[in-house]
């Protein structure tokens, strides 16, 4: 059965990351070894997952439909498994997405220590300028700026922050501050 869930949470990995070589690395895994559990995962269930090519995966409509129907299952187990040791601790991975500028502002300098605090949480920056498809990319998380699109995203306020547009005058309408070098005898 372990085995089973691993190759779950592999699939998972797989189309999150969009790469076999990356969800093997986040799981210990070569990149040989995660594409032969996928393919056993394939014959298993009996369906094509994944349609590969030299330069993208992307889900087959059955593969869209058994993640759709393995996540929240895997979630689930997960969360028992949490709940079952009682230690209300912070672990596993937390994939964090926000804009560049604000990560190097304000997370990175307080990650260390927060880390510190919780071993065995794992956090993993996704850091872009330009929104995130939250979803595609495996976002727990998202920290923004600014109006929401229209979307179905659990939003939660957690500051407002005021902003101010600023400028300095025009050189033209700036007092006169210029002053003449002073006339030595070479110049005259």
């Amino acid at each position: 059965m372990a085995d089973s869930l691993n190759a779950l949470r592999l699939f998972v990995r797989v189309v999150r990351t969009g790469s076999f070589s990356r969800a093997g690395r986040e799981l210990g895994l070569s990149q040989p070894s995660a594409s032969r559990i996928i393919a056993e995962l394939e014959q298993k269930v009996g369906a094509a997952l994944l349609t590969r090519t030299t330069r993208a995966l992307t889900l087959t409509e059955a593969g869209a439909d058994y993640l759709a129907r393995i996540e929240p299952i895997l979630a689930a187990l997960d969360e028992a498994d949490h709940a079952a040791r009682g230690t209300g601790e912070l672990r596993g991975q937390l994939r964090i997405g926000l804009s560049s500028s604000f990560a190097v502002r304000e997370i990175i300098p307080r990650l260390t220590a927060f880390l510190d605090r919780h071993p065995t949480l794992r956090v993993d920056l996704v850091m872009a300028d330009q929104r995130q498809d939250l979803v595609n990319e495996g976002v727990d998380l998202a920290l923004r700026f600014g109006a929401l699109d229209d979307s179905t995203a659990t939003v939660r306020r957690i500051a407002h922050v005021s902003r101010v547009l600023a400028r300095h005058p025009p050189i033209s309408r700036a007092p006169a501050r210029l002053h003449s070098p002073p006339s030595s005898p070479s110049m005259r």
